[in-house]
């Protein structure tokens, strides 16, 4: 432990002591647990709980996490960070904890009851990558919060479901896609404006979006004029240049890219392709 850190611990541990106050300690859930230098880390951390006899909530202990039905692949954000939903679980299992044995007592806070609105929304935002569904996720999409950007590659149109028209319709989009076998198609859905292009030669598209504050250019190009898509915003690339229907999600109100994936809609299961 770093000297400073651990002076700085010694004296809050002694002023808890003093006081009558409980001292908890946690450890995160770390996916790289096994690097050297994390593994120090979390010895260093045990070894201080003991000695100091504190109550010590070590998610990294399979008994714990297992007992909070803690997933690192899905719940962890990075190596030693939870994502969102890692959150919840561990703050829901600490503050129970918290209630049963040092005796504090739950409480509403006027300022969290009055972002929560927010708070939904913002976890709304993270959901996307989860959703594997298309219909579900065209039907997430219908948010005026959203600009969305669709680019084909290679084809979109051999198994498109009924349902799934029927969705892209409700986003405002009105090219017919059926029968459209390996033609090139793009839309651009913001500020309640639809953008669309469709047809057998490649097709390029640039604008903005919020005020002219943010820029894109849309590329797709079927099997029949050149077997690519590309969704750039201000400059960078996030499209999945994969065979279907290629999307990427921005929220203008946070000014950031939500979410990029790739429908093939060409296999008749329509599953999403790639890393997200």
């Amino acid at each position: 432990m770093d000297l400073l850190m651990r002076e700085y611990l010694d004296r809050v541990e002694e002023l808890c002591r003093q006081r009558g106050i409980a001292l908890v300690l946690t450890q995160t859930p770390m996916n790289n647990i096994g690097i050297a230098e994390k593994q120090r880390q979390y010895n260093t951390t045990s070894r201080y709980a003991a000695e100091h006899e504190l109550l010590y909530l070590d998610f990294n202990e399979r008994s714990l996490y297992e007992k909070i039905s803690y997933d690192f692949e899905r719940d962890n954000a990075n190596g030693g960070h939870a994502n969102l939903w890692g959150a919840q679980k561990i703050t829901d299992y600490v503050g129970q904890i918290l209630t049963e044995r040092c005796g504090l007592e739950g409480r509403n806070d006027a300022q969290y009851e009055q972002a929560r609105e927010a708070y939904k929304e913002m976890e709304k935002d993270m959901s996307l990558f989860l959703i594997e569904e298309l219909d579900s996720y065209l039907e997430a999409l219908r948010d005026d919060r959203y600009s969305v950007f669709i680019s084909a590659k290679e084809d979109c149109t051999q198994n498109l479901k009924g349902s799934t028209l029927e969705r892209l319709r409700a986003l405002g989009l009105k090219a017919e896609l059926e029968g459209k076998y390996r033609s090139s198609y793009y839309a651009v859905i913001s500020d309640g404006t639809v953008k669309e292009g469709q047809g057998d030669q490649r097709l390029e598209y640039g604008g903005s979006i919020r005020g002219g504050r943010t820029s894109y250019r849309i590329v797709s190009a079927g099997m029949k004029s050149g077997n690519t898509s590309s969704i750039q915003i201000d400059g960078e690339e996030y499209g999945k240049n994969r065979r279907g229907l290629n999307i990427v999600v921005y929220n203008n109100e946070t000014m950031e890219v939500l979410d990029s994936v790739c429908f093939d809609t060409s296999d008749k299961e329509n599953p999403a392709l790639g890393q997200r």
